[in-house]
């Protein structure tokens, strides 16, 4: 069976296009952007639904996440899956017009304006200082901390853009830190 490469990355795009919009311009322009902050918020605490379904699909049996008297005796609350930390401030995919609670950024590095149609996840390190709990709200300070030069990968030609967040809790504790790298290309076309 052979892959229609087309079908794919337009499928991927339209994915893509949930965690916001694409900007598009100049490399001079991307780095003019270095610097940039942009903070997102949870729309609603961390509930234990969201945790025990989060462990659903990443099937983690770890008792903390599903014995709350186990988790109460030993931590005071139910802990939170650090692997979730990005989940808790992605864009709801749909909400009615009227409906303002939360404040969702785009990704920043979507914002970063440069040419190329295509973004991918590349890296993600996430150092923890604190445990986040059920009930827990986060807020998440996202700052472009670099844009690379062009290069020429298999994927296509494009730029890196790493990003630095901070994430905190309602009390304004550091939880977590987080380092991304993203590669933003125009993808090859099939006979390149």
């Amino acid at each position: 069976m052979k892959l229609d490469k087309k079908k794919i990355l337009e499928k991927y795009r339209e994915e893509a296009s949930f965690h916001g919009k694409l900007d598009y311009g100049t490399y001079e322009d991307a780095l003019k952007f270095v610097g940039r902050t942009a903070k997102s918020e949870m729309e609603d605490p961390i509930d234990l639904f969201r945790v025990k379904q989060f462990c659903e699909l990443v099937e983690d049996a770890n008792l903390a996440y599903w014995d709350e008297e186990f988790a109460k005796r030993k931590w005071g609350a139910v802990p939170c899956p650090p692997a979730m930390l990005r989940v808790f401030v992605m864009r709801p995919i749909w909400r009615p017009k009227y409906y303002k609670k939360g404040r969702y950024s785009e990704w920043i590095a979507f914002k970063v304006p440069l040419p190329g149609d295509t973004v991918i996840n590349v890296e993600n390190e996430v150092t923890y200082h604190a445990r986040f709990f059920v009930g827990d709200k986060l807020t998440a300070e996202e700052k472009v901390v670099d844009v690379s030069e062009e290069k020429d990968t298999a994927l296509g030609k494009g730029h890196f853009i790493t990003t630095v967040a901070y994430w905190r809790n309602q009390r304004g504790e550091l939880v977590a830190e987080e380092r991304n790298v993203i590669f933003r290309f125009k993808s090859r076309d099939e006979d390149d």
